[in-house]
């Protein structure tokens, strides 16, 4: 604090006090709002990063499988991927990036942190429904199955079907689908 009082008193014929705490308040804004924005970018180059690893293991599909990417939603974002089979099941495909051990709480997915499943953030079951359903409802589709995988996460889930979604790491997506 005393380089504040020193500067202030450097020029307080020139800049009053109530500017320079407002010029501090308005520093301290946008230092916030500038670290907001680096996590928010550093999030989104972690999920791009996992779209492209489903993006690799999906090219082991056998032939005739139909994959879009980043299917755009009105109001809701994007589908990931929409799959359909051969057999004319269609999925919907959530990827998260997210790094460690998943759980289920009974009512929510967590991370588990220093042996606490911690809830996530965001709803990512309730988000993969909404997308299937929509998606459904748009293209007329008679079903569609929710996916949501994690590449880079182990998931410690005995029902790997929670809310209508299937819940699933990377390295078990392939075996799946083809089963399907």
């Amino acid at each position: 604090m005393v380089i504040p009082v020193i500067a202030y008193l450097g020029f307080n014929m020139v800049f009053p006090l109530w500017g320079y705490i407002l010029f501090l308040i308005g520093a301290r804004l946008a230092y916030t709002e500038a670290g907001e924005k680096w996590l928010a970018a550093k999030r989104a180059d972690q999920g791009a990063a996992g779209e492209e690893e489903i993006a690799k293991t999906l090219e082991q599909l056998p032939q005739g499988w139909t994959i879009e990417r980043g299917v755009v939603l009105d109001r809701m974002g994007d589908i990931d991927f929409l799959l359909q089979s051969p057999k004319g099941t269609t999925f919907v495909l959530e990827v998260k990036a997210h790094k460690g051990k998943i759980s289920w709480s009974g009512t929510a997915l967590c991370r588990i942190s220093k042996g606490v499943g911690i809830p996530f953030e965001k709803d990512f079951l309730t988000q993969t429904i909404n997308q299937a359903t929509t998606i459904r409802e748009l293209r007329q589709l008679s079903s569609v199955v929710p996916l949501l995988v994690f590449t880079q996460a182990k998931v410690l889930i005995n029902e790997r079907i929670q809310r209508h979604v299937h819940i699933l790491q990377q390295d078990e997506l392939i075996k799946f689908l083809v089963t399907q």
